[in-house]
């Protein structure tokens, strides 16, 4: 009988792709884009008016839709060898309506392509992270 889900496992893939999620987007944008989004602070919010609530929650709902498509992809053999393939697909889905942005948002081009790197970037580290937590039987047979 083939279990569903290990939830112990799942959690933990899930608490693991908030955290490189969390840390990953503080990087991006706490830091190396902060300039950036100084120079255009016009069209951005107040600091004092953001809801950091709303991108904990957009974390949060990522970091479970994404580890649970790969517990149901888990059996597909073409995603099997490990997160990267799921990863990038995960991250071209995330970069689709960044890369369609462009056309109406009025943002310097730099500032654009990092959201674009950053998207692939998060897909491909949430793929990988999950991976790492949530192997297939195949990889946990080889460690």
């Amino acid at each position: 009988e083939k279990k569903l889900m290990d939830t112990k496992r799942f959690a933990l893939a899930v608490l693991a792709v908030f955290v490189f999620v969390f840390l990953l987007e503080f990087v991006v944008h706490g830091i190396l884009l902060k300039g950036m989004y100084i120079e255009t602070a016009h069209l951005w919010r107040a600091e004092e008016d953001s809801k950091m609530i709303f991108i904990m929650l957009g974390q949060i709902l990522l970091s479970l839709v994404a580890t649970f498509m790969f517990t149901k992809l888990h059996g597909v053999e073409f995603f099997n060898d490990n997160g990267m393939k799921f990863g990038i697909l995960i991250g071209l889905i995330l970069a689709s309506p960044t890369i369609a942005s462009y056309c109406y948002m009025p943002v310097p081009f730099a500032l654009w392509i990092s959201w674009v790197g950053a998207e692939l970037t998060k897909g491909i580290g949430a793929g990988i992270t999950i991976s790492l937590v949530y192997p297939s039987d195949a990889q946990r047979q080889a460690l």
